[in-house]
């Protein structure tokens, strides 16, 4: 009973009626409002990274919206008791302990990612640098491990910048790009020396490499390339950072720079188109060969 009475409080705090799932709709704005002490978090490791890929498959077999089966999936994990500890909510929740200054009001999840928005009111006196502290320090000894990641916690940051909700053709990897734009038409954007973006960006995971924009290349706007450890370790990076403003006084020039971050898109191999096109020699024959 205190069990399903905590899974009525969850459900009821992050602003739904019992029994039913968060929605999945993106804003149309594609941003995520926040009025007057009202801050996110982006939550990671609640979701499988590949559920997007099979709800996406199972979709195109049953003539559905993939976010119509995510509902179903969910209220079906809610309502039944074997599977609550499995519930993406439950998990989210429980990265979430009571004694936080806080209260969700809405969870928005991001499947292809693997984890969730969660936007949330605080006290005005209370600065959210300060909450992201206190849930650290409780996710080190506390953090819940879902069952299709058990050796991996969950994990959860303040989101500094203005995410950008999405639902186009990318999908996520270790290596992200980070352009440098400027806050303002006509106003210039700083490009970020490796010693800055170490500092901002090494705090979501080991960072791999930094590789600034090759001095030969004319590409606008500037950029460099950041590289993580693992998958999950850019997710929150990007989640987290994107759409950041970097004032002046720490580095970010006149006006400030604003960071936009995108997964960078591995090069695909073409080897057999490509053989083909450097050996027609052999290969119109071939196909004359073919054709008669």
């Amino acid at each position: 009973r205190a069990a399903r009475n905590k899974h009525a409080l969850v459900v009821k705090s992050i602003g739904l009626p019992t029994g039913r799932c968060a929605s999945t709709q993106l804003p149309k704005s594609g941003h995520i409002e926040e009025g007057p002490n009202e801050s996110l978090l982006f939550i990671d490791n609640i979701f499988p990274l590949r559920l997007s890929s099979l709800l996406g498959l199972t979709s195109i077999a049953l003539f559905t919206d993939p976010e119509k089966i995510l509902q179903r999936v969910l209220q079906q994990l809610r309502e039944d008791k074997r599977f609550q500890e499995a519930d993406p909510l439950n998990i989210a929740q429980q990265a979430l302990p009571d004694s936080l200054p806080l209260q969700i009001k809405k969870i928005i999840p991001r499947l292809r990612e693997g984890g969730a928005y969660g936007k949330f009111t605080h006290d005005s006196k209370i600065p959210p640098p300060e909450i992201e502290d206190a849930l650290q320090e409780y996710l080190e000894k506390h953090s819940p491990k879902p069952w299709f990641n058990p050796f991996r916690g969950v994990k959860a940051h303040l989101v500094r910048g203005r995410p950008w909700l999405e639902d186009l053709h990318r999908f996520p990897n270790k290596t992200l790009k980070v352009e440098f734009l400027p806050t303002s038409p006509g106003a210039e954007a700083a490009e970020l020396s490796e010693e800055t973006l170490y500092s901002l960006f090494r705090t979501y995971g080991k960072l791999g490499d930094i590789i600034p924009q090759p001095t030969a290349s004319k590409d606008l706007p500037k950029y460099a390339t950041l590289s993580y450890g693992s998958v999950r370790e850019a997710i929150m990076a990007k989640n987290c950072m994107h759409g950041f403003t970097l004032p002046e006084s720490e580095g970010g020039g006149k006006g400030g720079t604003v960071l936009k971050l995108v997964y960078k898109q591995r090069a695909k191999a073409h080897a057999l188109r490509d053989w083909m096109m450097n050996h027609p020699r052999i290969v119109i024959p071939v196909l004359a060969a073919l054709l008669a």
